[in-house]
């Protein structure tokens, strides 16, 4: 990271439903107490070629960014 940023890695575990048909799925984005959008060069390859996966998304944020939620697509999720 550079001087005044770090970076927010958040670990998504995934479990594929059986009846899932792959689709693109648009890349994630963090999202910090204020609503500042923060993007990621991570995206999903091959969704569905194994029951469940794990996978460590990085962003960078400025020093000190309190997260909210992460979003992949239409699903926004709470973070700690």
């Amino acid at each position: 990271a550079r001087a005044g940023e770090e970076f927010a890695v958040v670990t998504l575990k995934v479990k594929v439903l059986p009846g899932y048909q792959p689709a693109p799925i648009s890349r994630p984005a963090l999202i910090d107490a204020s609503g500042k959008k923060y993007n990621t060069a991570v995206s999903f390859v091959d969704v569905g070629k194994v029951p469940e996966f794990s996978c460590a998304i990085p962003f960078r944020v400025p020093t000190g960014t309190q997260v909210k939620s992460l979003q992949v697509d239409t699903v926004s999720l709470d973070l700690p």
